[in-house]
Parts: C-alpha cells; structure tokens; sequence
C-alpha cells in the first residue's frame, strides 16, 4: 500500500498536479515549485552553476520578506531589523513557519531580478545565505527597488521525538 501511495504521488508530481502539502507552507504547483519568478530563477541558476539543489518557494518565506519590504517602505528604513525590533527569525516564525534554518538578503537601487541576484552574489554574506546548503526554501518581496528574499528549512522529526 505505502509504494502505491509513492508511486501515485510521483506521477500526480511529474503531471503537474497539485503537491500535498500542509496549508499555507509551500507554493502547491510543480510550476510554482520550479520557481515562477525571475528573482527565484536567477537564484536557483546561481545555486545549479555551485551544484546545489534548487530551492522552492515558500508562501510563508515570503509573508515574512513582504513584512519586512511594507515596513521598510512605511517606515523610511533600509535593514534587518524591523521598526518594531523584529529579526528575520522572528518574523519568519510569526507566518507559521517551522523552520529550523533562517537567513535574509537585503539590497536597494535594482531594477530588476537579475541585478538584484548579481548584488547579492557580489556580497560574501548574501552570497553565502544564497548558496547554503542547508536552505530548501525561499520567499522573495520588492517595494519599488528595495529586494527582500528569506531562506528557510522546515525542521525534520526523526524517530524518537528528535528534532533536525
């Protein structure tokens, strides 16, 4: 019953069906899964030209990116630490997501996904959250030229109540 249950979601994956996924944490189509924006794109190409996995996005990664984007915007501020002392841990925890891995990238004055992706990967810090490998997923969010884009991993049980 268990390989029919895999085999039937591999196919329901690679048909492009909807993927089972807890409500709100991840995009729900293979396409949205593959990324379907350019920031995303030119992320997932900086990561395939260092042999990493793609990431996908994450609706809720990028509820925490939007966070931060509108308050910077409201707000006349440019950096990690929301107006109300948040950090990016603390706003990505906020949207519900069990992460067990965070990272943000900042940048100002693109105009669009390919320069804000080359910003970053100039930057050894941005860089370094771009291509971590414990990361497997995304959110990204744009005011006018300010970029945001969150990483995560969703934490993993393992047999005995431990967490990963």
């Amino acid at each position: 019953m268990r390989s029919l249950l895999i085999a039937g979601l591999a196919v329901a994956l690679l048909s492009g069906c909807v993927v089972i996924e807890p409500a709100g944490s991840r995009a729900t189509t293979t396409d949205q899964l593959l990324s379907d924006n350019p920031v995303g794109q030119a992320l997932n190409r900086e990561r395939a030209a260092a042999g990493l996995a793609p990431l996908m996005r994450s609706v809720l990664l990028t509820q925490a990116a939007e966070r931060l984007s509108r308050d910077m915007e409201a707000n006349g501020f440019f950096g990690h630490t929301g107006s109300d002392g948040s950090d990016n841990k603390t706003r990505i925890r906020d949207t519900g997501y069990g992460g067990c891995f965070f990272a943000e990238n900042l940048t100002q004055g693109s105009d669009n996904a390919v320069d804000a992706m080359a910003r970053w990967m100039e930057s050894p810090a941005h860089r370094a959250n771009a291509l971590e490998k414990r990361a497997t997923e995304y959110g990204t969010a744009r005011i006018g030229n300010t970029w945001v884009m969150t990483f995560g991993a969703q934490c993993k049980e393992i047999p005995g109540g431990i967490v990963l």
